[in-house]
């Protein structure tokens, strides 16, 4: 009978675990660099911090820093006024929609490449 009770405790204990436990491929509080490369236009360096929830562009030496408005499995969404950067998480995809007659219209697409700190 112990052995019963103490299978069913330990049950419990290992599901309340794994029902509390959030399971991300990438985590939460990251710090990511890119650097995205677009036709006909230089490179653009992207800081994105998901623990402040903010994605900040540096576009020719001026800094733009974007609220994070969705982050899923796939894509990390920002938007202001009516410009909205969409960014996919495993192509590593960057896109600029503009806001036109109440219709995004995709403007800029590009590749980018993921710098790891190495100072």
């Amino acid at each position: 009978m112990k052995k019963v009770i103490l299978i069913l405790v330990m049950g419990l204990l290992w599901c309340n675990v794994f029902m509390t436990t959030k399971l991300y491929s990438h985590p939460i509080d990251k710090h990511s660099f890119l650097e995205c490369t677009f036709y006909n236009s230089p490179n653009i360096n992207i800081e994105i911090n998901q623990k402040k929830k903010e994605v900040i562009t540096n576009p020719h030496n001026s800094k733009k820093k974007y609220k994070i408005s969705e982050i899923t499995e796939n894509w990390i969404s920002t938007e202001k006024e009516n410009q909205r950067i969409n960014i996919h998480r495993y192509l590593l995809i960057y896109i600029i929609d503009i806001l036109e007659d109440d219709k995004w219209e995709e403007s800029v697409r590009g590749k980018c490449d993921v710098y790891k700190r190495k100072i």
